[in-house]
């Protein structure tokens, strides 16, 4: 009965890992894009 509690445990470590991992990546993919709709909207002096 522990190794499955202790699987169990590990799983939703692992769970929580991924789903900490794709908000960190979705966080830093908007970032990027209003970095680059910043760049773009620039003062352009040509």
């Amino acid at each position: 009965m522990k190794e499955v509690f202790l699987r169990l445990a590990l799983v939703i470590a692992l769970e929580l890992v991924n789903a900490v991992e794709a908000y960190l990546h979705s966080l830093m993919a908007s970032r990027r894009r209003s970095n680059d709709a910043a760049w773009d909207n620039r003062p352009k002096f040509v």
